[in-house]
Order: structure tokens, then C-alpha cells, then sequence
């Protein structure tokens, strides 16, 4: 059956969508990837077709699901920072035409992929449930996203609509948001030799962009129409052991004697407040550059990452953001990686074969 099955995959070149389409075709399916024109593509072969547009160009898009049976919608603006008319224009509007086309063309099943960040954070795990509180301008697109197309589906829609929810994404094809994070371990062991332990932070659940690939995939074929499903690893980590790992899992020694303070939950969101005003944040990211700009063309890697502090994503340590995935696994989805020491473990490996990392 997959063989003349076609999926579309939107946002295609991207850290979860290369996943999810060399996924696809190793499963059999006939894939049509999307993304902006001029974006490089890390795959090919004969069951993938590569169609370059913008989801912003109604046109586009109004034929761009003819002939696929499913939509794997991982198409996005993360960038915090951006207006919010800029954010919501891509991941709300242009999802609501998206849908739309898929519906008018007799696609099976739209499977959207939302995020947990829209839970308002809590000291218990979140199940799907729980409530929902969107802080920032991404957080937000993501929840008027959803809520548009659950009204399109009531509406009377013949297409089947699935959400997952996922937990913060780690993955070898990520430049931005956590993929910072491997920059830290280099740089200390550039700079100082060993790693300083960290201590603290909110606890929160990660997931690899393979499995958030792998349950898009998953739920193509399972789980019930109009379901919301969580995404999300087996652990429940504070900031300062996510820190300590990637450094312990880059071969640096983690000193125990020296802790680096990561402030609770409380203190962060006092210091979101204080990270509103760039001019601090920036001076950091710009020494942060700078350092890392000498390790790289000390080692000549490529320019695909850099250590950055994003301003408009402070809000996310002001609260624990543990997710349930109870449902998702009681329709048959377990991640891959169950735990942030053997994901973490694959991306550095995969930074360091791509020369992104030393």
C-alpha cells in the first residue's frame, strides 16, 4: 500500500522534517517535500520529489496537496523574535490554507505538528488535558493553529486531523533554539579543559526530532481522529543535568567542586523580565561569537551553529514542563531514544561528522 501512497511534507529541510521524509521513503512511501526556495536538501532518491515554494503564496499552496493521501504539516517560523504579525502570518494563516487545500483535494489525514509549549507550566507532568497558557509569539501561533484547525474540523471537514505535541527537539539537522546547546561543551573544553557543573534550573522533558519524525509517521495510520497526542522522552531533567550531560557525553570532565548556579524557576522568570532589554543578552552573544568564531577556524568547521541566548525564550525558565505521554504510548508510539544521554550522545556525534562541532 505505501508504495502508491503519496505524503506531503511541508518544511522538509528542516531538523524534523529531513527526518520525517527519510523516514518516509524508508517505509515505502511516495513523498513530495516542501520548503522555501534556495533551502538545501538532505536526501533525494527516486520516491522523493522536491517541490520549492512558499506556504505564504496562496497559489502555491492551493495545489500543493494534489494527489497525496496524508499531510505531515512541520513547517514553521521558530524564530521568537520576529514580529508577531511575521509569525502568526506563516504558522496560523498559512496552516488555515493549507488545510483548506488538503480538504478541497481529498487528503485522508492532516497530521500537525504543534508543541508543548503552550501548556501552562506546572510542578506535575502535563497531560493533554491540562491548560493551556501560550506566552510568547511562537507559543502562541501554536495555539491559534490548533484551535483553527479543530474548527475546521467540526466545521464539517471530511479530512482526519492528528496533533502532536512535542517537548523541546534536539537533532542532528537543527541550527537553531536548543541546538546552541552543543556549542557549550567545545567551548569549554577550548577555553578551560574541563566542563563547570551545573546545579538548578526548571525541569522539563526533551525529545530527538527522529522520534518526533517517527510519531508524525505513526500516527499517519493510528491513533483516533481529531486526537492531541504528547511527545516526549522518559526523562524529566532540570536545565543544569541537560548542561552536564552534553559535557560528560563530549568527554569533558564535569568538576564537581565548582557548581554553576542555574536559578529556579522563580529567579528566571525575574531575569526574563531583566532579558527583556537586548543590550545585556546581545553583549553576551556577541562574546559568545567571538569565541566560538576563533574554535571555528581553528578546526575549520562549518558555520552552521553558534552559541546564542535568545531574548524571547526566557519565559520558558520561569516553570517546570514535564509532558505526559501516556495516550501516545497506549497507541503504540515509544520514542527511539527514551532518555536525553543516548539522544544528546547521537547528536553530538552527528555535529562532529558534519564538522559543525570539533
Amino acid at each position: 500500500m505505501n508504495e502508491r501512497t503519496t505524503v506531503l511534507v511541508t518544511g522538509a529541510a528542516g531538523g524534523v522534517g529531513t527526518h520525517v521524509v527519510r523516514e518516509l521513503r524508508r517505509a515505502g512511501y511516495l513523498v513530495r517535500a516542501t520548503d522555501l526556495p534556495g533551502r538545501e536538501f538532505a536526501f533525494g532518491g527516486s520516491r522523493v520529489s522536491i517541490v520549492e515554494g512558499d506556504l505564504l503564496d496562496r497559489r502555491f499552496v492551493r495545489d500543493l496537496p494534489q494527489g497525496a493521501s496524508y499531510v505531515i504539516h512541520s513547517a514553521a517560523v521558530t524564530d521568537a523574535r520576529l514580529p508577531r504579525a511575521d509569525i502568526e502570518a506563516v504558522n496560523v494563516d498559512a496552516t488555515k490554507r493549507l488545510w483548506s487545500a488538503a480538504a478541497a483535494h481529498g487528503v485522508s489525514r492532516f497530521v500537525y505538528l504543534s508543541s508543548g509549549s503552550i501548556y501552562h507550566g506546572s510542578n506535575d507532568p502535563l497531560d493533554e488535558s491540562a491548560p493551556q497558557e501560550p506566552f510568547g509569539n511562537y507559543e502562541r501561533s501554536k495555539f491559534l493553529a490548533e484551535k483553527a484547525l479543530m474548527r475546521g474540523k467540526f466545521a464539517g471537514d471530511q479530512l482526519e486531523l492528528i496533533i502532536l505535541r512535542t517537548a523541546w527537539v534536539i537533532g542532528p539537522f537543527a541550527t537553531a533554539l536548543m541546538a546552541s546547546v552543543a556549542t557549550v561543551p567545545p567551548l569549554f573544553k577550548h577555553y578551560l579543559g574541563f566542563a563547570i557543573k551545573a546545579r538548578g534550573g526548571p525541569v522539563s522533558s526533551m525529545v530527538h526530532s527522529l522520534d518526533v519524525a517517527r510519531a508524525a509517521i505513526h500516527f499517519l495510520t493510528r491513533g483516533e481522529d481529531g486526537g492531541i497526542y504528547n511527545i516526549a522522552s522518559d526523562d524529566r531533567l532540570a536545565f543544569a543535568d541537560y548542561f552536564n550531560i552534553a559535557c560528560s557525553e563530549y568527554g569533558l570532565a564535569v568538576v564537581p567542586g565548582l557548581p554553576l548556579w542555574i536559578p529556579s524557576t522563580g529567579a528566571l522568570s525575574l531575569l526574563g523580565r531583566f532579558g527583556s532589554r537586548p543590550e545585556p543578552v546581545e553583549f553576551l552573544n556577541s562574546v559568545g561569537a567571538t569565541l566560538w568564531e576563533r574554535l571555528r577556524k581553528r578546526y575549520d568547521l562549518s558555520d552552521a551553529l553558534r552559541p546564542r541566548i535568545d531574548v524571547a525564550a526566557f519565559h520558558h525558565g520561569t516553570a517546570n514542563l514535564v509532558l505526559e505521554t501516556t495516550r501516545a504510548r497506549n497507541a503504540g508510539f515509544e520514542c527511539l531514544f527514551p532518555d536525553y544521554r543516548s539522544a544528546i550522545r547521537d547528536v553530538l556525534e552527528r555535529y562532529q561528522k558534519a564538522r559543525w562541532i570539533p
